[in-house]
C-alpha cells in the first residue's frame, strides 16, 4: 500500500496492526515516525525528545545528544549523520519503521521486518531509551565514533561519545555483552528487554551508571497528562503521571525528566527534582524520581490582539496603524500549498481583521475577510 508519498495523494500513516484504524497524532515531536514523503527517507527525519536526538535507520534506532546550532541564526535542531550509537538487533535491516504504540509523552517505534522483531520507547525528556526484542533475537549496540568503552557484567559504559556525551547500556541481571570492532551484542541471559541512558553532566560517568541501574529496568507503562483550573484563583494544576512497567528487580520507579517550564513551576506537593541534569537546546533538563510529579501555573488571560491605546507607547499612532493596514487589505493567499503554510497565512490575514476593525477600517477588515472566507470554501 502507498504511504502517500506524491503531493496530493492519500497518506496512509506508518503504523503496526497494534494501532490499525486508531487516529495517530500528525504534529508530534515524534510525527516523522509515522509518514513518509516523496524527498524523504522511508525511515523518515530526526526527531528530538529533549536532550537526545533519535533517527531510525534499517539497522535500528539512531542516538545522539543534540547540542545548540552553531549560528545564532540557525533554527534546524542538529543531527550529525555519522550515527554515533545505533541500538537494535543483530541481522535487522529493515525498509521502514512503524509506530507501534504512543502514549502523552512517550513513542514506540518497531522494526517488524524479515522475522524480527524490535522495539524501541522514547519519552520527551527521559534520560533513558526501553527496548525489546524477539525471544530468539540478539541485542546490538553499534558505538560508531571514538569513544571509551568499558564492558563490565551486563553494563557498557560509553564515555566521550559525539558532543561529549556518556550512556549507560543496561542488560538484564545475568547478561553478558560481548564486543568486537565497536559492536557490542548480548543475548540478554534470554530475557528480551534491556535500556540504555544518557548519563547526566558534572558527575563521573561510572559513578552515574551505577547509581542509575536502579532505575533502567523500569520501563513507562503510560503516561498521562491531566490538568485542573481553579477559576476563582486562575490556578491552573497540572499531574504527570507514569505507570512503571517493571521487568525486574524491587524497584518500581521511573527516572522522569522535567524542561524547565515544569521544573521551575513545581506545585509545593509535588515530587522534586535530585541534583543530576543535563543541559540541553530547551534549558536544563533536571531529572525526578517519581511516577508523577506536578506543575501549578496561574493564568491571567490572553488578549488575542492588544487594545488600540497609547497608554503604553508615548509614539504610538493610530494614523499610522491605519495606514499600515489599508497597505494590506488586498493580501491574496498563494495558490494552495500544505495545511501549516496555508494556515500561517491565513492567521496572518486573521490577526489584521481584529485590528481592522478595532480601528473602524471597516473596508480592509471586509476586504480580508472575504479572502479567508473564499479560502476555507
Amino acid at each position: 500500500m502507498p504511504r502517500g508519498t506524491a503531493f496530493g495523494t492519500e497518506a496512509v500513516p506508518k503504523v503496526s496492526s497494534n494501532l490499525a484504524g486508531q487516529p495517530v497524532p500528525t504534529n508530534d515531536w515524534w510525527s516523522t515516525l509515522v509518514w513518509t514523503t516523496a524527498n524523504s527517507t522511508p525511515h523518515g527525519w530526526p526527531f528530538y525528545a529533549y536532550p537526545m536526538s533519535f533517527r531510525s535507520r534499517p539497522d535500528g534506532l539512531a542516538v545522539e545528544l543534540t547540542v545548540p546550532t552553531a549560528g545564532p541564526r540557525q533554527y534546524k535542531q542538529p543531527m550529525s549523520e555519522a550515527f554515533p550509537i545505533v541500538v537494535g538487533v543483530q541481522g535487522l535491516g529493515t525498509s521502514e519503521s512503524l509506530v507501534h504504540d504512543f502514549t502523552d509523552w512517550t513513542v514506540t517505534a518497531a522494526w517488524f521486518e524479515g522475522g524480527h522483531n524490535f522495539t524501541a520507547t522514547i519519552g520527551m525528556g527521559m534520560p533513558f531509551v526501553y527496548f525489546e526484542k524477539g525471544s530468539s533475537e540478539t541485542a546490538v549496540v553499534k558505538v560508531n565514533f571514538g569513544s571509551q568503552v568499558t564492558v563490565n557484567g551486563n553494563v557498557i559504559l560509553i564515555e566521550n561519545n559525539m558532543n561529549g556525551a556518556d550512556y549507560a547500556v543496561y542488560g538484564p541481571a545475568g547478561s553478558t555483552w560481548s564486543g568486537n570492532g565497536g559492536e557490542y551484542t548480548s543475548t540478554l541471559n534470554g530475557k528480551n528487554y534491556w535500556s540504555m541512558a544518557l548519563l547526566p553532566s558534572g558527575v563521573a560517568p561510572a559513578t552515574a551508571a551505577a547509581d542509575w541501574a536502579q532505575y533502567a529496568m523500569v520501563f513507562p507503562g503510560n503516561t498521562e497528562a491531566n490538568y485542573s483550573y481553579n477559576p476563582s484563583t486562575g490556578e491552573v494544576t497540572t499531574d504527570f503521571l507514569v505507570t512503571p512497567d517493571v521487568k525486574e528487580g524491587t524497584n518500581s520507579t521511573v527516572l522522569q525528566g522535567a524542561l524547565p517550564h515544569q521544573w521551575g513551576n513545581l506545585a509545593s506537593s509535588s515530587a522534586q527534582p535530585g541534583t543530576y541534569t543535563h543541559p540541553s537546546v530547551r534549558g536544563d533538563i533536571k531529572f525526578i524520581a517519581a511516577n508523577s510529579f506536578s506543575t501549578s501555573r496561574t493564568f491571567y488571560g490572553i488578549l488575542p490582539t492588544l487594545p488600540d491605546v497609547a497608554d503604553y507607547s508615548d509614539s504610538f499612532d493610530r494614523s499610522e496603524l491605519f495606514s499600515l493596514i489599508d497597505g494590506q487589505k488586498n493580501s491574496v493567499l498563494q495558490a494552495y500549498t500544505d495545511s501549516y503554510n496555508d494556515g500561517k497565512l491565513m492567521n496572518r490575514l486573521a490577526q489584521m481583521v481584529r485590528i481592522a476593525d478595532q480601528i473602524g477600517h471597516t473596508e480592509a477588515r471586509d476586504q480580508m475577510l472575504a479572502t479567508m472566507k473564499a479560502r476555507l470554501e
